[in-house]
């Protein structure tokens, strides 16, 4: 099919008398339609658009320094922690002959072993009347573990010891005096342990490694 010659010009070129425009506007008559498709208008074409996000992009980067260096990008918040090895108590939950005193403390005085323990646990923040109460208002025994518990957990946490023989809670509630007790043994151990310092002596030979 030979193309019209007239299909390159322009209207302006074609002018008004031109066979194209004569059978576009016998079209229209026709049918009540333009013959020729009318431009989608969008405000910007899709290259444009991503020109233009690319552009956005740059915009927000971190702006670099005098030497060109950008910042690094910020780390996930999510960090993984390496979980730390507990370590027993220095005595078992039923080993009561191994301090006779706080053995007979405990069962004989379980409020006054309980302000002693909570005051040594909360380096005098509780002080020790305040737990005493407490625990005598709860019954010592009878209900003094719900109070007494929590102090025992701060204890594990602060020397990262083993939640043994059961949870905190749990060893409260089936031997009260035996916990408390326990705990007094695990506070004086920690503390005679951090005035001894360390057994072995240590000799300061200089910076030559000589006597």
């Amino acid at each position: 099919m030979q193309a019209d010659p007239e299909s390159d010009l322009t209207p302006e070129q074609r002018g008004p008398s031109s066979t194209l425009d004569k059978l576009a506007a016998e079209k229209e008559e026709t049918t009540g339609a333009p013959s020729h498709p009318l431009p989608i208008d969008d405000d910007e074409p899709p290259l444009q658009q991503t020109m233009s996000r690319a552009d956005k992009n740059v915009a927000e980067a971190p702006a670099a320094d005098e030497e060109g260096r950008r910042p690094m990008p910020k780390k996930s918040d999510h960090v993984a922690y390496v979980e730390k090895e507990l370590k027993d108590w220095h005595t078992k939950w039923w080993e009561v002959w191994k301090d006779p005193v706080t053995t007979a403390y405990g069962c004989c005085l379980p409020c006054s072993l309980a302000g002693q323990n909570v005051n040594r646990v909360s380096d005098g923040a509780q002080g020790f009347w305040k737990p005493f109460i407490i625990e005598c208002l709860l019954l010592g025994p009878v209900f003094g573990w719900c109070y007494t518990y929590k102090w025992r957990r701060q204890l594990r946490e602060q020397n990262e010891l083993k939640a043994a023989p059961f949870g905190d809670c749990l060893t409260a509630f089936l031997c009260h005096q035996c916990a408390l007790c326990q705990e007094q043994r695990e506070i004086k151990a920690t503390e005679s342990g951090a005035i001894q310092g360390p057994t072995k002596p240590t000799i300061d030979r200089g910076p030559s490694g000589k006597l």
